[in-house]
């Protein structure tokens, strides 16, 4: 449907459930605490930043990240915009305070 395929997936991949599953609690807040190191040490910071700092070969997953921290109030998404790597906009993150 659509240009982009905006329908919903009715199944995921195997490939996908089996790299969902090998995720740990453990592991997941590990990769929060890094994003979040990055993000202050940038004094805010875009998903391509991030992988830049920590020097990951895939910025896709530390977008997938922040969403996940977005939504658990972590971190927020501001409005200010930087180019990535491959010069295009991005929306720059900040961790919430209290």
């Amino acid at each position: 449907m659509g240009l982009f395929g905006f329908m919903k997936r009715r199944r995921q991949p195997e490939t996908s459930q089996k790299a969902y599953e090998s995720q740990t609690p453990v592991k997941v807040r590990k990769e929060y605490q890094h994003i979040a190191k990055a993000i202050l040490t940038l004094d805010g910071a875009t998903y391509d930043q991030v992988a830049m700092f920590y020097q990951l070969s895939d910025p896709n997953a530390v977008s997938r990240r922040l969403g996940e921290m977005v939504d658990n109030g972590m971190i927020y998404r501001t409005n200010e915009k930087r180019l990535t790597r491959r010069n295009r906009q991005a929306y720059v993150y900040r961790i919430k305070t209290v």
